[in-house]
């Protein structure tokens, strides 16, 4: 029979400390996600965005009037003719309520 040879084991401290340092580096991950999730959710504009193309082609087949003015959605939505242009120029621009988040767009519209 051969001898066996004894094989060296952590001590508990050093277990309790490798333990520790796991559970921080999960609670940094899971704070970094999160944090990206959330700015994810709050910068995302696609549900406005989506809305002003329909304004869009509603306003190219007359089924709206110049000025308009609309809330989706905690946004404030107005179209409205440029000013100092003689042209079919109408801005669209929507505005976030309680931020300062807004959406600008030019569209050139033949009458």
């Amino acid at each position: 029979m051969g001898v066996l040879n004894k094989i060296k084991s952590a001590t508990l401290v050093e277990t309790i400390v490798a333990t520790v340092l796991i559970l921080i580096l999960f609670v940094i991950s899971s704070l970094i996600i999160n944090n990206i999730f959330r700015n994810n959710f709050l910068s995302n504009t696609d549900d406005v965005e989506r809305r002003l193309i329909t304004l869009e082609y509603q306003l190219q087949n007359h089924q709206i009037d110049i000025p308009y003015n609309e809330t989706y959605e905690n946004w404030e939505i107005m179209l409205e003719r440029q000013a100092e242009s003689k042209d079919g120029v109408i801005l669209m621009n929507a505005h976030k309520k309680g931020t300062k988040k807004a959406i600008e767009k030019t569209v050139y519209f033949e009458e």
